[in-house]
């Protein structure tokens, strides 16, 4: 692809809403929008804000993901070449708090207020954030949380780690199959993807499609019976 073709691509993403950039799934990123971000981020010529923009929509998708670690490195790569967004500070400041990063997201939070003087709730955040640091209160998300640790995997494209791990547990968790279905949705092994899921309803017959098993899942899975109802 040219270097224009790329400026014109990543163009059009920044007037895109976040969430409707992660209902094209994980092939539109991996193939399309990564690349294409990294390639750019190469190029002198890409406006940073173009960049700015696009690193916050990719760290917005890890979000909807659980995978608040690597949504953290794409967002301070927008704070980095763009310090006035507000916007992508308070997702950042949201996620350090998911894993208690709590003296990074207080720092944060001072940059967001200078941003945003008139802000009560980023007022309200920062006594919060005092209080879990003078408390220090366990986190959401902590390192024996094996849930978090496969979205991490998942998020960071080591699909296989996540087939072998989820392999050698009770298959009995819907949200740890979950998972193992993403990872080979990922992997585009179709078989084995339906064959999961078909595990996941006879356990919990009313499970619900998440973000994330949306974005895992493959276009040419969607017409499938088993999912028709849900989508």
């Amino acid at each position: 692809m040219s270097e224009q073709s790329i400026i014109d691509f990543l163009t059009e993403i920044t007037q895109e809403n976040p969430v409707s950039v992660h209902k094209r799934g994980f092939a539109y990123l991996h193939h399309g929008l990564l690349p294409r971000l990294l390639d750019a981020g190469k190029n002198k010529t890409v406006e940073e804000n173009i960049l700015a923009r696009c690193w916050f929509i990719v760290g917005s998708i890890y979000s909807y993901n659980n995978a608040p670690k690597r949504a953290i490195e794409c967002l301070l790569k927008s704070h980095v070449l763009n310090t006035n967004n507000s916007e992508s500070l308070k997702l950042l400041i949201q996620q350090q708090l998911l894993i208690g990063e709590y003296y990074k997201a207080f720092e944060n939070v001072h940059k967001a207020i200078d941003l945003e003087p008139d802000n009560f709730k980023l007022i309200t955040l920062q006594q919060r954030i005092q209080d879990d640091m003078n408390y220090n209160s366990e986190p959401q998300y902590t390192s024996v949380n094996q849930l978090w640790e496969l979205n991490e995997l998942l998020a960071s494209e080591q699909f296989e780690t996540v087939v072998n791990t989820v392999l050698n547990t009770e298959m009995d968790n819907v949200d740890l199959l979950k998972c193992l279905a993403n990872a080979f949705g990922a992997l585009s092994h179709h078989a084995n993807y339906i064959k999961v899921w078909e595990s996941i309803f006879a356990i919990q017959s009313q499970t619900k499609l998440s973000m994330p098993d949306l974005f895992y899942m493959p276009v040419e899975i969607q017409k499938n019976k088993l999912f028709s109802s849900l989508l």
